[in-house]
């Protein structure tokens, strides 16, 4: 079989990520971007086409989701499909705690075993995303803090590049 490729090369996704969004990554200068994906969150620093500094903790949207359905079978007796934890994310859940969105969703009735409607709010899930995105807080913060003065300046200039299905949170870039 012959594709007519030379050299094949596996690449990090943050440093793809970067790569892709244009970022200034050839230099000295650094970027500081942040993969919050299904199963995964990469984070890393990165400067001259390398990642200078790194870190990926197995937290991702997927977890978020587990804990989304299991909170809710666990107060209301309904189980729900992990396709209506993660509907539950993307229209309510926020990193403010006055965000008052709400939603409905159809779940299985564990006593009765008939389905059942359940309307549920941002603020009342607000403890369990705040709990989840604190742990990924901290490991950026530990990265920053374990980072070169140099790095830690070009983070400030230039912030930070987050990127993946959790960065699509409300209140992500205040958090």
């Amino acid at each position: 079989f012959k594709a007519g490729i030379a050299d094949v090369y596996i690449v990090p996704d943050v440093l793809s990520y970067a790569i892709g969004s244009g970022l200034d990554i050839k230099t000295d200068n650094s970027a500081f971007v942040v993969n919050i994906g299904g199963d995964t969150t990469n984070i890393a620093s990165i400067s001259n086409y390398s990642i200078v500094n790194g870190y990926n903790i197995a937290l991702g949207g997927n977890i978020i989701n587990v804990a989304i359905a299991k909170y809710i079978e666990e107060s209301y007796g309904i189980k729900i499909s992990p396709e209506q934890a993660e509907k539950v994310k993307v229209e309510v859940c926020s990193l403010f705690d006055s965000y008052t969105a709400t939603t409905t969703i159809m779940g299985i009735n564990k006593n009765k075993n008939e389905k059942q409607e359940l309307t549920i709010s941002a603020s009342e899930l607000y403890p369990i995303i705040n709990h989840y995105y604190s742990k990924i807080t901290d490991a950026i913060v530990s990265i920053i803090q374990s980072s070169d003065p140099e790095i830690v300046s070009d983070i400030a200039k230039n912030g930070i590049y987050v990127y993946g299905g959790g960065s699509a949170i409300v209140g992500l870039e205040k958090y």
